[in-house]
């Protein structure tokens, strides 16, 4: 399954070059989407690893991966980094944490990073519970472009705020 062209065109409106390098840490790359974006970056020639923190997700993408590829069983808010990478990418997963955790995990997801960090999610109020039995899946957050940009990041948004389909882009360049 390949992105969906709306969020790809976005991304790669904003982010011109985000194919353009190697290797990648992509947090929460869910198995039951088509792992958003894995086509394309596999297909740029990125070596992904893949931060995961649902056990049964862990098996299930790890089953997906390819021989260069790797999959970390972590948690954001306790997991410590070991590496760097050229872009570090944190689709749909703001939103899983409370406010008071999640500026700590942009922080050390965008530490990582030697040229991009890019991070969206829903705009706005979106509502959802567990999904397919993982807890991590319950939105606790909102998102809002200012939030990232009083930070300093680059933020657009997609669609319509609080209606399916509409999203916060953020990234910042190194």
């Amino acid at each position: 399954m390949q992105t969906h062209p709306r969020y790809l065109g976005a991304l790669m409106a904003t982010v011109p070059d985000i194919l353009r390098h190697r290797t990648c840490l992509y947090v929460g790359a869910h198995p039951h989407d088509g792992m958003s974006f894995v086509p394309e970056l596999r297909e740029a020639g990125y070596r992904l690893t893949i931060i995961e923190a649902h056990g049964p997700n862990v098996k299930i993408i790890g089953g997906m991966l390819r021989d260069s590829e790797e999959i970390l069983h972590a948690d954001l808010r306790t997991w410590q980094p070991a590496q760097k990478f050229d872009l570090a990418l944190w689709w749909h997963g703001p939103e899983h944490l409370p406010m008071g955790d999640r500026e700590a995990c942009l922080e050390k997801i965008d530490a990582c990073s030697t040229s991009w960090t890019i991070a969206a999610g829903p705009w706005g109020c979106y509502p959802q519970g567990a999904a397919d039995g993982n807890p991590f899946q319950a939105h606790v957050s909102e998102l809002e472009p200012e939030w990232f940009q009083e930070r300093g990041w680059c933020a657009q948004t997609v669609g319509q705020r609080s209606v399916p389909g509409g999203q916060v882009v953020a990234w910042r360049k190194k």
